[in-house]
């Protein structure tokens, strides 16, 4: 048995204090992170969103002109008849 653990739990009994419980404290640190990396998550997907709403109304709103072709005409080729 390991002699720190217990002379560290006798005194704290001594004390009148709550002794600490580690496995509590580690859930309640887990449970901490797993929200705190939830709530980042959710703004890191708020952000992304709001990034593609702006890209959409900066499209929409600064169309990009369309290019340019010159229109070539054709003319009838009236005195062209196939060989039969």
């Amino acid at each position: 048995m390991n002699t720190k653990v217990s002379t560290r739990a006798t005194a704290i009994a001594k004390a009148g204090a709550k002794p600490i419980r580690v496995g509590r404290d580690r859930r309640r640190h887990a449970r901490f992170l797993s929200i705190l990396m939830n709530r980042y998550f959710l703004i890191a997907v708020v952000v992304a969103l709001v990034a593609v709403v702006c890209g959409a109304v900066g499209l929409a709103v600064f169309a990009p002109t369309p290019a340019q072709h010159h229109v070539e005409t054709v003319l009838p080729n009236d005195r062209f008849q196939p060989a039969h």
